[in-house]
């Protein structure tokens, strides 16, 4: 019948007009094996067109020609002629029904061995069998995906009036679903990989994006020409598409309707490797090597994702390319979509309406992944912590980062590799600029991309590559049972930081300094006094939150839990002067004067153990300081005053005698009644310490509280009185209110 389009009398018959009025004839090939299927790719673009130009006895006698030559390859000599060795070899026999079709289908993916792959001839006359058929316009068309697929059509599109590809796309939303069945899954993805080559074998995105495709793709105007019947796959088309539909930098945009149809297909094709040709061609060997065993929905892309700095130059190229594109497209994450449909419904549904931010419905799932309902979800959750880590291996994996910060990483960090060093280089620059208090030289946007960032890390610190790389010793041997979410695992190192490797305290140093410079980035504080700070410290700038919330942890109704996160910061805090901005502010001038020996003879990248809290210490003790350091140094040693915890080398110096002489039953750590430190004092002038160095450290105490009381709150509190009407209009410091007294 194919051989010569006159032996075909129905189609001659039926579609005569049709034929001569649009000179199908014209420039048909002398080969009579092609002259029919010339004919029919030419009727095939009329009706593609527009179909209301065919008469239904056309439409109808073309329809069957479809289903017969899907139905028995025979009735296509060139893909007889050509694909003959591989039918006798991977085939074993020649059937009807289309599964011979079906099975040189499934043999034509280039991941196939190459001894189990068809070969190129029969792989061209394939797809010009495709093209002829067009089973992406009507899936009836083929015999195999129709008897495969038609209880999954039934139950879940039975609603879908059939042609113009809507049938088909309705089949490929049901991917991994429910309703999809493992034969019409396998049958459609045969077909669909042909179908994902040539934008042109989509209807739906034909008809919305011809006018697209040939203004800016470089598209021919014609979807198949009688004068030129080799099969024009347009390879470069729908990446061009795709960067027009997904690449906010450009000025020129899509028609709405063809974005829309782009962005259809690539949320269909994003769950499997073999529907994005771009990814797949340059990606074959990769994935052979490296993820030959993730062959679930959307876990291939997840592998070649994870496994990145390995992929070859032009793998690694086109999955970088994808990569940025899906970070801001929540709809080409096939994992995410699928395991976390639920939980985006229920905890993201202002995020999901809002289609013009779509990146922020990720930064939802982030916020709510240690809430109940995605804790409960493990596949949704593994899903979102894997799309954090795949954001650290390059800046550009997330888009509101990307934007925001990029002109400062290009200018002030170019040598650095992955996003979490592009962090660290510019959350020092804001540190710099805190404490200096200049202009900050990074913007608004970038700052708060920097404080999102370095929230998650502190969340978890699997997020923080070069800590848990630097402390991987340490976890295993002080917590070894602790989670790394929910800051569980960075907490138990803070803990421990005395007995740390010295290569782990260096990046817990890095951590610290970023914490107390914004202390909205700390996780375990923020979340820890999440209602203490709604009751209290509302109004206050996140930065600042720790100071406001030690304001306030005397209160009655203050959170004991929260008070406990407060004072291990105050601890950490008081050992190196660095973790203080407002000692480092007030007290520039007196560091630079008084203790700047300490600090060029001590490593510069880990802490000081306090060494330059307790230099100025000597210089308060000696009435040297400028008022605005006495007065904080006055701060500090009224909170020490109160917790002796908060003073590491009395707690270090006298560790002795407060567990003997000054041991004060159920001496929790939040203690703050200035207990201890007033039993070490008596101990003093009871000689009871015996150690000298203890001593000498009690009687530096005394002689502080001799140069401001506030040194002293329970001597202050017990002269309020006295204070108040003898010594109120005298300034602080120098000893001047105890000289009064």
């Amino acid at each position: 019948m194919v051989m010569n389009y006159k032996k075909s009398r129905g189609l001659n018959k039926s579609c005569k007009e049709e034929i001569k009025k649009y000179q199908c004839r014209k420039g048909v090939a002398i080969d009579k094996d092609v002259r029919l299927a010339q004919i029919l790719l030419c009727l095939e673009v009329i009706a593609r067109n527009d179909s209301s130009k065919l008469s239904d006895e056309c439409n109808k006698e073309m329809i069957e020609h479809r289903n017969m030559l899907m139905d028995d390859y025979r009735l296509s000599p060139e893909l007889m002629l050509n694909c003959a060795n591989d039918i006798m070899k991977m085939c074993k026999s020649v059937e009807a029904g289309g599964k011979t079709i079906h099975c040189l289908m499934e043999h034509a993916r280039p991941r196939k061995k190459k001894e189990s792959r068809i070969s190129a001839q029969c792989q061209n006359s394939l797809e010009i069998l495709v093209r002829e058929a067009d089973p992406g316009e009507d899936w009836r068309v083929d015999p195999i995906l129709r008897n495969a697929c038609k209880s999954v059509v039934d139950k879940a599109c039975q609603e879908i009036t059939g042609g113009n590809g809507r049938v088909m796309s309705c089949l490929m939303e049901k991917l991994g679903t429910g309703p999809m069945s493992p034969e019409c899954e396998t049958a459609l993805m045969q077909i669909q990989y042909f179908i994902s080559r040539d934008f042109k074998l989509d209807p739906q995105l034909y008809k919305a994006c011809k006018f697209d495709a040939v203004t800016k793709c470089k598209a021919k105007l014609n979807w198949a020409e009688a004068s030129d019947y080799q099969p024009e796959n347009d390879p470069h088309v729908l990446p061009c598409l795709y960067n027009y539909a997904y690449n906010t930098d450009l000025k020129e945009h899509l028609l709405p309707v063809c974005e829309h149809q782009v962005r259809r297909v690539m949320r269909q094709r994003a769950i499997n490797v073999d529907l994005l040709p771009e990814i797949e061609d340059v990606c074959i060997d990769d994935l052979a090597n490296l993820c030959f065993e993730n062959t679930g929905k959307g876990e291939e892309i997840l592998c070649l994702q994870n496994k990145l700095k390995e992929l070859s130059p032009k793998c690694k190229e086109a999955v970088t390319e994808f990569t940025e594109i899906q970070s801001g497209h929540i709809e080409l994450n096939a994992v995410i979509t699928m395991h976390c449909q639920s939980p985006m419904e229920k905890l993201c549904s202002s995020e999901l309406r809002n289609t013009k931010k779509e990146d922020n419905i990720m930064d939802c799932l982030i916020s709510h992944k240690n809430d109940p309902e995605i804790k409960a979800n493990i596949k949704c959750r593994a899903a979102i912590e894997h799309e954090q880590l795949i954001s650290l291996k390059n800046y550009r994996f997330t888009r509101k980062f990307k934007y925001a910060c990029k002109s400062y990483v290009m200018k002030f960090c170019p040598t650095a590799q992955t996003k979490s060093q592009v962090v660290n280089c510019l959350s020092e620059i804001v540190r710099n600029d805190t404490i200096t208090r200049k202009k900050q030289t990074i913007s608004k946007d970038c700052r708060q991309q920097l404080r999102s960032q370095l929230f998650h890390q502190k969340e978890n610190i699997n997020l923080d590559p070069e800590l848990k790389e630097a402390c991987k010793n340490d976890l295993a041997t002080y917590c070894a049972n602790i989670p790394h979410g929910e800051a569980a695992a960075l907490e138990c190192l803070q803990t421990s930081n005395q007995e740390l490797s010295v290569i782990c305290r260096k990046a817990l140093f890095i951590v610290k300094k970023q914490e107390f410079t914004d202390n909205a980035i700390d996780y375990h504080l923020v979340t820890s006094c999440n209602n203490m700070i709604d009751l209290y410290c509302h109004n206050t700038e996140s930065a600042k939150l720790l100071d406001c919330l030690k304001a306030h942890k005397q209160e009655t109704d203050f959170d004991d839990n929260c008070k406990m996160v407060i004072v291990n910061r105050l601890i950490e805090q008081n050992t190196d002067y660095r973790f203080n901005n407002n000692l480092q502010s007030a007290c520039k001038v007196d560091i630079e004067k008084f203790c700047s020996i300490i600090i060029a003879n001590e490593p510069q990248d880990i802490e000081l153990h306090g060494k330059v809290l307790y230099c100025l210490k000597e210089k308060f003790r000696e009435s040297k300081l400028t008022t605005n350091c006495e007065n904080e140094l006055a701060n500090i040693l009224k909170e020490q005053a109160l917790n002796y915890r908060l003073d590491p080398l009395l707690g270090k110096l006298c560790k002795a005698e407060i567990q003997t002489i000054c041991s004060v039953p159920n001496d929790l750590i939040t203690n703050s009644n200035g207990e201890v430190e007033e039993c070490l004092k008596n101990a003093l002038l009871k000689r009871k310490i015996v150690s000298a160095e203890c001593a000498r450290e009690v009687v530096q105490i005394i002689e502080e509280t001799e140069i401001d009381i506030e040194a002293d709150p329970l001597l202050e509190r017990a002269c309020a009185l006295d204070l108040l009407k003898y010594c109120k209009d005298l300034e602080h410091g120098a000893g001047r209110s105890i000289i009064s007294l």
